[in-house]
């Protein structure tokens, strides 16, 4: 679905997991290689400069956090259906 929704923790905690075994695609030479989100999460060491333009943000992949009130907390995840 393509609606942006609200989601208290009871909620989040009910598509976590299929936030974190959700495909992504990615380029690696002259293929796409599918990878679940969870594997690139344990295999990501550092961030490239382009997920971390912002101070007060950071993207990676489907995962958006925001630093607030001096700490960082989850706020958006893109998951396709």
């Amino acid at each position: 679905s393509s609606a942006i929704q609200l989601l208290d923790e009871k909620s989040f905690n009910n598509i976590y997991e299929r936030l974190l075994v959700q495909t992504i695609f990615l380029p690696v030479r002259d293929q796409i290689v599918p990878k679940p989100m969870r594997e690139l999460i344990y295999e990501t060491k550092s961030l490239s400069s382009e997920e971390t333009e912002n101070t007060n943000t950071i993207s990676f992949q489907q995962f958006e956090f925001e630093q607030r009130n001096g700490r960082w907390r989850f706020v958006r995840a893109f998951l396709e259906e």
